[in-house]
């Protein structure tokens, strides 16, 4: 889904978690969206995408929308980015570890109640 040209509205704000309404908000606030028109849909490009979702970790830093404004207007977007995606980077690294340590627990109790059943007889 993430190599897509276009992305509706809807889509965009279920990719970051929010009302789509919420990017309509932030398209009118910051200015920094360029969605396309076709009829009543707005398609965003995989730019706006990502600047939505900096847009969102900006936000989830405890950035207002106003510090938010303030920051894209003394920083690029181009500035920004890296240091916002080293941060999800680092998110994504962590949900899989912790990920990796539940299957590892899952597989070894798994093997803990094959063991048993296997050894009391019961085949």
């Amino acid at each position: 889904m993430l190599n897509r040209r276009y992305y509706t509205q809807k889509e965009v704000a279920d990719l970051l978690g929010v009302n789509p309404g919420i990017i309509s908000y932030w398209e009118e606030k910051l200015r920094i969206f360029r969605p396309r028109k076709r009829g009543a849909r707005k398609l965003f490009t995989s730019s706006d995408l990502k600047k939505a979702l900096m847009v969102k970790k900006l936000l989830d830093s405890g950035l207002s929308l106003k510090g938010v404004k303030k920051k894209l207007e003394e920083e690029s977007v181009e500035e920004i980015l890296p240091e916002v995606f080293a941060e999800v980077v680092e998110e994504i690294r962590g949900i899989l570890e912790d990920t990796l340590k539940e299957l590892e627990d899952l597989r070894r109790f798994l093997n803990e109640r094959i063991d048993y059943w296997n050894n009391t007889g019961h085949h």
